[in-house]
């Protein structure tokens, strides 16, 4: 027969092994992934020119350059800028808008997950 004392220290000893189990499990799925490549895919972050801009500039265009004047667009491509300012169209927006001022015209698109990748081998190679 076992005796209380002996019960108890028993279910003590698989409490702290089922615990110290589910404490190495944790470590072990960290540090995979830690090391496995990113299962979740950061988005691209686009450096430019905001929309509202983009809308006030052309708006301003539109408005200080009379149809048929020097420096103005065809008929046809003015009232399709006229069209998209209108309807709030971004994409159509932004491709008149690099047209009409290139030099204000930023567009630069950044891919985190490789950088950030990169840095953490060279921050943390052991891991």
């Amino acid at each position: 027969m076992i005796t209380p004392a002996t019960a108890a220290l028993a279910l003590s000893a698989a409490k702290t092994v089922i615990k110290l189990a589910g404490r190495l499990d944790r470590l072990l799925a960290e540090k995979v992934s830690l090391q496995s490549s990113l299962t979740l895919v950061l988005p691209p972050v686009r450096f430019g020119v905001g929309g509202a801009v983009i809308k006030r500039r052309l708006t301003q265009f539109l408005d200080g350059t009379p149809p048929g004047s020097p420096g103005d667009l065809p008929a046809n491509r003015r009232a399709d800028l006229e069209s998209s300012v209108s309807s709030g169209d971004l994409a159509s927006m932004e491709r008149f808008f690099k047209l009409l001022f290139p030099a204000e015209a930023l567009d630069k698109t950044l891919s985190p997950d490789q950088g950030l990748l990169n840095y953490l081998r060279s921050a943390a190679p052991s891991l």
